[in-house]
This record gives C-alpha cells, sequence and structure tokens, in this order.
C-alpha cells in the first residue's frame, strides 16, 4: 500500500512521519511530496494539520493545482484521505 503524505509546507509532516513508521513495521510505502501525480497515484493520503485551519488553506492554495488534486482524490476517486 502506497501512503502519500502531502507536503504542502504547513503541518507537522514530522510527527505524521514518525506516527506511521512507528505504526506501520514498514508494512506500507510512505511518501512526503507535493507531485500532484504521486498524490493521485496514492492508495491513501494524508494531509497533516497545525492547528490553525486559515494558515493550511493557505498554504494549500500556494501550490498550484494542490487544491483541486486533493478535491478529486476524495470525490472522483473515492479513495481515503486521512
Amino acid at each position: 500500500m502506497n501512503v502519500t503524505i502531502v507536503d504542502y509546507n504547513s503541518g507537522n509532516i514530522s510527527s505524521v512521519i514518525n506516527s506511521f513508521k512507528e505504526v506501520a513495521n514498514d508494512k506500507v510505502s510512505i511518501e512526503v511530496t507535493s507531485d500532484l501525480n504521486k498524490i493521485k497515484s496514492s492508495d491513501k493520503v494524508v494531509l497533516p494539520g497545525q492547528g490553525s485551519f486559515k494558515s493550511c488553506v493557505d498554504a494549500l492554495n500556494k501550490i498550484n493545482g494542490l487544491r483541486d488534486t486533493l478535491n478529486e482524490f476524495i470525490t472522483e476517486l473515492i479513495l481515503p484521505e486521512l
């Protein structure tokens, strides 16, 4: 299983990576990226938060196409987002 942790220059990525490594015990492939094609081809997507929703949305909007890709992942591909 491929799990992509979205790197949008916000959120607590290191905690999310460490948590997955601890729980997954090398049973899943974890990649941290903002590459839209890699996000689309992932089995699951993790969008780390940081407590301030506005700053997360602002950061998402700074990466061209990321918000649309995440919406497509959830609504059209119907794949789980964490």
